[in-house]
This record gives C-alpha cells, structure tokens and sequence, in this order.
C-alpha cells in the first residue's frame, strides 16, 4: 500500500432518472481485479434486464484501470464514470451503472451528464475514506516521564497503554512522522 490510500468507506448505490430512462449506479471498494469482476457479474445478474451495464474500476497501485460502455455511444459511459473515479482521486474502487431505455434518446452530452450523474450519487452514498500508513512504536516511560510527556502524545493514536511499575504505549504514528518522533 502506499503511504495513503482514499477509497470508498463502503458499497453505496445512486438512482437517477432522466427522460424516463433509469440509471441506477452501485459502488464498492475493492481489493483485487478479481472483486472488480465479480462485482459486475453480480450486477449485471442482479439487473439482468437492463439494456446497458457500463462500469469503471481502478486499481492505480496496481496500474489496472477498465471501462466499458456496454453498448453505449464510444465515451458516453465508462469513461465518464472513470472520470468520477479520478476526478476524485480515490483508488481500488469499482462503479457500475445500468440503464433501462425510457424510449426518448439523450444524445451523448446526456448520456455523459447522467451516467456521470449517477454514478457520482453512489460514490456519494458509499463515502470516501482514507488510509493512512502508520508506523507502531511501544514507548516505556517512567510515571514521572510519563506525565511530562502528556502534551507530547497528544495528537498520537495511542492504540494501548499498561500501567504496571512502568507506563508502556503503544503508539501509531503516521510514516511522514515518524523519523522526528523519535
């Protein structure tokens, strides 16, 4: 993992209706390609009557970055949904949107605003979270040391703390710290 990753908190879903064609969007983090793919059969299995079911996922600290528009006008739905991935910039995620024809045609600057639409409405309910590297450091401070030191650990994420002849911390400190924390 790099020392930061932003992906979605968790699947989320978008619904999205624009001259009586429905788009409904789904988004889920994802660890691997293999997820990615099974995320999208299971879509298209859930919504196997759609007409279209376009989809983007990334992986950018693997390099693997797929769309597809499932049909559609070359550019009018993967790529924008990609673009809903990058623009973004959050990772190891995987979006799809389905379509059902309402009968009255959007041209493609209404393909790409609703898909894009859509999809920016699942990433929206999933949330966005992010991933910090942290480095674990066990600290053995006297009692007197110890609240000296207070102030110092404030701002730290102390994951433990042992009370015993000593006071022992276990303290995760982001990577870019640290070098200066000790």
């Amino acid at each position: 993992m790099a020392e930061e990753l932003i992906t979605l908190g968790k699947p989320g879903t978008g619904e999205l209706t624009e001259k009586k064609s429905v788009f409904i969007a789904d988004a889920s983090p994802i660890e691997n390609e293999e997820e990615a793919v099974a995320f999208i059969a299971s879509v298209r299995k859930k919504y196997s009557d759609c007409r279209h079911c376009a989809y983007a996922y990334m992986l950018s600290g693997k390099g693997i970055m797929r769309y597809s528009d499932d049909g559609e006008p070359q550019g009018t739905a993967g790529l924008p949904i990609l673009d809903i991935i990058r623009k973004g910039g959050f990772d190891n995620a995987v979006i799809t949107v389905i379509r059902y024809f309402g009968g009255i045609l959007l041209g493609t600057g209404g393909l790409v605003r609703a898909y894009s639409s859509a999809a920016a409405l699942a990433v929206k309910d999933a949330g966005i979270v992010i991933y910090r590297e942290h480095t674990l450091f066990s600290v053995t401070v006297t009692y007197q040391d110890y609240a000296k030191l207070t102030r110092f650990f404030e701002g730290k994420k102390i994951l433990s703390s042992r009370f015993d002849s000593s006071v022992v911390l276990e303290i995760a400190v982001l990577n870019a710290d640290a070098e200066a924390f000790f």
